[in-house]
């Protein structure tokens, strides 16, 4: 089981300047069953699958 719990993501440039990504998102992927994550463009879908690979850089 993956789970996943007030998780924010934070978009940070050379100027320390930050966006808020995704904020407070919580979740469980249980074995066997399929997920879908949804949204428009520019939602946070990739961003929250880099986050949950833990590929995203951890502060």
């Amino acid at each position: 089981m993956l789970s996943w719990q007030n998780l924010s993501v934070y978009a940070v440039d050379r100027r320390i300047v930050s966006k808020q990504l995704i904020n407070n998102v919580r979740g469980v992927a249980r074995p066997g069953e399929i997920i879908a994550i949804l949204g428009g463009s520019g939602a946070g879908k990739s961003s929250l699958m880099t986050a949950l690979a833990l590929r995203a850089e951890r502060r």
